[in-house]
């Protein structure tokens, strides 16, 4: 799998040529992108079943709720990352648990979670588990990838469980390939509703590496529960662990992104080819028509992103002629993701064909 940056959403600006997209060494020349006939890409709904930049001054108390077991550990949200942090006060066996913060129940459990994370603690003691978990609760059911160990022999690993047959712990642990006590690590659980098959990914900085195997876990919501383990052993030393960028999403196979193309008299912009081509202009992700509402579903089954959101070229088309293009851009939380709804405005008369 390949590195794909999580990125954020700017509408495309109207007239002759607007931006240059650098392009990947595949291609043969810059590219550059023009208004034509595309008067504005507009994000009418984002397709993301939760999101969080934590880029505020405190948790968003809407979404998040927090999970204290040990008493001495706090949660601040501060400089763009939210902060489980403090010295474990506990002193009895019952004050021992998991400590962070997770969000509602949600239906859709055919999704991913993505965060990146972050552990200075990991670099000072040695930890029962840093985890970003996929929670399928009611039963507790769930996948998760963890980050434990101790200095110097930190590891990621894979942990689910499945209905019938208990807990179960991957054995094939994979080593960090960085320094997730300084950096911010991309990790990612996926879940396929109609198989249940779960998997865990971590990104070593150039691409994804998958933690363990794929395994069966029956999940019938799904929430995010980000968090650490403090046991006994570790009462009394300091712990540090941060979140940002989390994202959950529908799974891109069976969640398609639409488009909705208007003039500026909102008439429906039919027959209208609608072409999703990467950042580059090097790949083409998804196309598709519009129907006689000017509406067209693009399907990302064999879109080539491996993580979302995402930035993209819009381009529309009309009997092989390109009439114009407009760009979806991404940053942090923010860009396309599957499910989401986008209105293309364009500024001649296209509804009558």
């Amino acid at each position: 799998m390949k590195t794909v940056a999580s990125k954020s959403l700017l509408l495309f600006v109207m007239g002759g040529i607007l931006a240059m997209v650098a392009v990947s060494s595949q291609a043969q020349e810059d590219y550059e992108i023009t208004a034509g006939i595309v008067a504005g890409v507009q994000h009418a709904v984002c397709g993301a079943i939760a999101r969080d930049a934590f880029n505020g001054d405190s948790l968003d108390l809407s979404l998040w709720h927090i999970w204290n077991s040990t008493p001495g550990i706090e949660v601040e949200v501060k400089d763009g990352y939210c902060r489980i942090y403090g010295t474990p006060e506990g002193a009895t066996a019952e004050e021992q648990g998991f400590n962070g913060i997770f969000t509602p129940r949600f239906w859709e459990t055919d999704a991913t979670l993505a965060v990146e994370m972050m552990a200075p603690s990991a670099a000072i003691h040695a930890n029962h588990g840093y985890y970003a978990h996929f929670c399928g609760s009611i039963p507790d059911r769930y996948p998760e990838i963890i980050l434990l160990g101790e200095p110097g022999n930190l590891r990621w690993h894979f942990n689910a469980v499945q209905e019938g047959k208990g807990w179960y712990s991957d054995p094939n642990d994979v080593p960090v390939q960085n320094d997730p006590t300084t950096e911010w690590i991309e990790v990612m659980v996926q879940h396929d509703g109609p198989t249940e098959m779960s998997r865990v990914f971590f990104n070593n900085g150039s691409e994804w590496v998958q933690v363990g195997q794929d395994y069966i876990c029956i999940t019938n919501v799904s929430r995010a529960e980000l968090k650490f383990w403090c046991g006994e052993d570790n009462f009394g030393k300091p712990h540090d662990l941060r979140f940002r960028n989390y994202r959950q999403y529908a799974n891109p196979e069976r969640h398609p992104v639409k488009f909705m193309v208007i003039d500026r008299d909102l008439w429906s912009a039919r027959n209208m080819e609608v072409t999703l081509w990467t950042e580059d202009h090097s790949v083409i992700a998804a196309r598709g028509v519009t129907d006689d509402f000017g509406r067209v579903y693009l399907d990302l089954a064999d879109a080539p992103w491996e993580a979302y959101p995402v930035g993209c070229i819009v381009e529309l088309s009309r009997d092989g002629q390109v009439l114009g293009q407009g760009q979806i851009t991404s940053s942090g939380v923010e860009g396309l993701y599957p499910r989401s709804t986008y209105l293309v405005t364009v500024s001649s008369d296209e509804s009558a064909r």
